[in-house]
Parts: C-alpha cells; structure tokens; sequence
C-alpha cells in the first residue's frame, strides 16, 4: 500500500506535467519571434517620429526664409521709395533755387539797366554777370534769350559768353546788307563781316 501511495504521489509532481522538451522549445522560439516583430515595431515608430520631427524643422526653416525674404523685399520697397522722395525733394529743391537765383537776378538788375549797360558797352560780359549775382552762366544766357524773345532787347551772342547788343536800326541795315550782297557772287562772308562790323562801330 505504502508503494501505491508513492505511486501516487509521482504522478501528482508537477514536474511531471511540464511541456515536453520539444514544445518547450516552440515556445521559446515563438516568444524570441515576438520580441523580434516588437522590436521592429518599435523602430518602425522611432523613425516616423523621427522623419515628423525632421520633415517639422523643414517647414519651420522654410517659413523662416520666406518671412526673410519678404522682409528683405518689404525693406526694398521701403528703401526705394525713400530714395524716390529724396530725389523729388532734391529735383523740387534745384527747381526752387533755380527761380530764388533767377529772382534775385531780376530784382537786382532790371530789364532798364541791362539794356542801358549794353547800350553803354555794346557787349555784355554775361560771365560778369554770373560772378557778380553768384547765377549760374546758364541761367543769365537763360534770362537774355527771354528778353531777346519777348523783344525787349536785340543783339546777338558770341562765342565766348557775350552779348553783342545791336540796335533796330542795326539789325535793319544788317539786314538790307546782306539782301543787297547776296547779288554780288564776288562777295564773301570775311567781306560781310566786316561791313556788319562797320555798322555796328558807326552807331
């Protein structure tokens, strides 16, 4: 009896109950199979996480330059338009000074004293002019061409920035010079001068 209790007990052990060797072993591999897939699983995760994060830092850097870039253009803008005024200011300025010196020309010598200087003198030194009213030479060639035009003085201008005043009757026996000489082919201009001359040293 007491052998059949030991019998007994044997079969009880659960030792005796385990898997066999085989199984255990297909368990075993199955399990490594698992941590296998998990950790691929895993790493599959990490690197989508890591391309979000990469492609993120892409779209914000992009961002960034463009904001750059319109800010360089918004700058540009700015920058160009300053740059348009200031030129306008400074045109508008020329302008200003221009007709300030032009006054100040007019109301320092009237159209009566430079017609009496030139009739007094004959020629006018306009570069005389321009140092004395501190005028551009420009701008007194300017203002006599305007009196010649509106006919309150005649004359001509030489080469070397004088006025050569002349007479109505001066510039009418020029003319009626010229008129007559151009019947004579034996005249040439060196002859023409010189009577024009004349009549200008005779008045």
């Amino acid at each position: 009896n007491n052998n059949d209790d030991d019998n007994d007990d044997d079969n009880d052990d659960p030792d005796n109950n385990a898997a066999p060797p085989q199984q255990r072993q297909q368990q075993q591999h199955l399990s490594r199979k698992e941590r296998q897939r998990n950790a691929k699983e895993t790493e599959r995760i990490e690197r989508k996480l890591f391309e979000d994060d990469r492609r993120k830092q892409q779209a914000r850097a992009l961002k960034l330059a463009q904001e750059k870039k319109q800010y360089r253009k918004k700058q540009e803008l700015v920058k160009r338009e300053e740059q348009r005024t200031n030129r306008k200011l400074q045109q508008q300025e020329e302008v200003n000074e221009r007709i300030r010196k032009r006054k100040f020309f007019l109301s320092t010598m009237t159209v009566k004293e430079f017609v009496t200087h030139a009739k007094e003198h004959k020629t006018v030194d306009l570069m005389v002019l321009s140092e004395k009213f501190r005028v551009p030479i420009k701008e007194v060639e300017e203002r006599v061409k305007e009196l010649v035009s509106s006919r309150q003085v005649t004359g001509i201008f030489l080469s070397d920035h004088r006025f050569l005043y002349i007479t109505q009757e001066e510039m009418q026996q020029a003319a009626n010079l010229i008129l007559l000489k151009k019947t004579d082919e034996q005249e040439n201009y060196e002859d023409l001068a010189k009577d024009f001359s004349s009549i200008i040293a005779s008045s």
